[in-house]
């Protein structure tokens, strides 16, 4: 079998093919002048462009860097990214292209209880964890700026008061309609819902990045990437595209769909602060991050299904940021049924994971893919609560090329997972007790931290189409009727 290049996707040629096919690949041969000659896709970038004083040389690999990947490989992904790259419109154009794929995948869900399933998660997201080993603390620099201390003293006896109206409405008769777990997922619910809308009053009027923002309830997140040093799943050859290469399908990389299901998304305008420089050396440790064990392992499984990307939101909206994302999940039964070292990772998995395909989804939401890299850091905050205890996280998306080996791509992911923290201790008589100042002045800065314009980078990764701006792609057809009254 030898193989072929069209486009910068690779193809295979075989000379004993059914009548059909064999007419088929003939028509892709007759379509290209020179399968050897990647040059031309060289020509079509923008990057690179040859003198046409001087003859063409051909280059072994396309621009950029490829060590340690395959020559056919490297044109290949090379390829597709001169594909997205020539996409017009906006960011639903790349997605609807991306959502025609259709693979065997690997899941990737948010909850995993199996042993050894955080480590997993960070390997497979490429994540490096900032923080004390020790105690795990770590809180950006950007929230030593934010200053709650003018109005922490309203908003506590508010929020107490909320909290305090909230566990007054408790009715015993309501948790035999549900099961257990399901029932304390709504008390949480109820809880948090409490706490955010006395947050959304009192300082929305005031501060207008949270007075502007969107709040969205039970929102399905999904995204998809590919990882490096993950084998694919085989596919027999009898399912295998006979037009392509043998190459494609033993890639030291294997797509993963990851979905979540978030209870509140808070979505603005403009994307957070970065956590940590880019060309920090915790944004440098991809070498470390590597995948040591197959999906299988930690108790993951394969289906064939098509590639799927949801931000939470109408891509359009003029809010395509997720700045802050809420889980209340207290996994209880995690935590009966594996004990306490289980549950523990189990939440900070959710958090770290949480974090990662709010981020991905919102790069895939402004233009960017697997294809084509990040241009900006993307960061999200992440919220884990039960209505009584926080754990605090945050997740900063550095790259979406995870398919790269760390020889090609040494650019890591960073995330902060903070330990579990009591607001409150309990009721007595209906009241309050043991009221934590420091978790509530935390909570306040999660949502006062101001969104940056990057000093007015260009945001969105899409093509404009000729004569249309980037907010309008669809001629608004305004129809104007003339209403006629009775003179009577």
């Amino acid at each position: 079998m030898a193989a072929l290049m069209r486009n910068g996707i690779l193809y295979a040629k075989t000379v004993n093919l059914l009548p059909s096919m064999r007419s088929l690949s003939s028509k892709i041969a007759a379509n290209v002048n020179d399968l050897t000659d990647q040059t031309a896709l060289v020509e079509d970038d923008d990057e690179f462009k040859p003198d046409p004083k001087y003859p063409r040389i051909s280059t072994r690999f396309p621009p950029g860097d490829w060590k340690g990947m395959d020559r056919l490989l490297a044109w290949n992904w090379y390829g597709y990214h001169l594909h997205f790259k020539r996409v017009k419109g906006p960011a639903t154009s790349k997605i609807r292209r991306l959502n025609q794929q259709s693979c065997t995948t690997w899941a990737f869900p948010a909850i995993n209880n199996q042993p050894g399933a955080y480590e997993y998660q960070q390997k497979i997201t490429n994540t490096y964890l900032l923080g004390s080993k020790d105690t795990g603390i770590f809180l950006p620099d950007l929230y030593q700026s934010v200053d709650v201390t003018e109005d922490f003293p309203a908003l506590k006896s508010a929020i107490v008061e909320a909290i305090e109206l909230e566990n007054d409405m408790y009715r015993p008769a309501q948790s035999k309609l549900t099961n257990a777990n399901r029932y304390l997922h709504f008390r949480a619910c109820l809880r948090m819902e409490a706490i955010v809308n006395t947050i959304l009053a009192m300082l929305g009027a005031k501060y207008q990045h949270i007075g502007n923002c969107s709040v969205d309830r039970s929102v399905k997140v999904e995204a998809c990437f590919n990882r490096h040093n993950v084998k694919r799943v085989h596919v027999p050859r009898r399912f295998r595209n006979p037009l392509k290469s043998d190459l494609l399908y033993k890639q030291n990389n294997a797509p993963f769909q990851g979905t979540n299901k978030v209870d509140f998304q808070f979505r603005k305008s403009l994307p957070l602060p970065n956590f940590v420089p880019i060309d920090s050396e915790a944004c440098k440790q991809a070498r470390n991050l590597q995948p040591e064990y197959n999906p299988m392992v930690q108790g993951q499984f394969s289906r064939r299904t098509t590639l799927n990307i949801t931000p939470g939101h109408n891509i359009g909206d003029e809010d395509f940021f997720t700045n802050l994302s809420v889980m209340c999940a207290g996994l209880e039964k995690i935590r009966e049924c594996h004990g306490e070292e289980t549950w523990k990772s189990t939440r900070s998995g959710l958090s770290l994971v949480t974090g990662f395909l709010a981020c991905l989804s919102q790069a895939h939401a402004v233009g960017f893919n697997m294809h084509e890299e990040l241009r900006y850091p993307i960061s999200s905050q992440t919220i884990l609560t039960d209505g009584r205890t926080f754990e605090f996280s945050g997740y900063q998306l550095n790259t979406t090329q995870l398919w790269k080996p760390p020889s090609a791509n040494r650019v890591s992911n960073v995330a902060f997972v903070n330990p579990r923290e009591e607001l409150y201790k309990d009721f007595e008589h209906g009241r309050v007790v043991g009221f934590n100042d420091n978790v509530l002045k935390t909570l306040l800065k999660y949502f006062l931290v101001k969104p940056t314009d990057l000093d007015g980078a260009e945001l969105l990764n899409c093509v404009k189409p000729k004569g249309k701006s980037i907010a309008n792609y669809v001629k608004d057809n305004v129809v104007v009727k003339k209403l006629q009254y009775d003179q009577d």
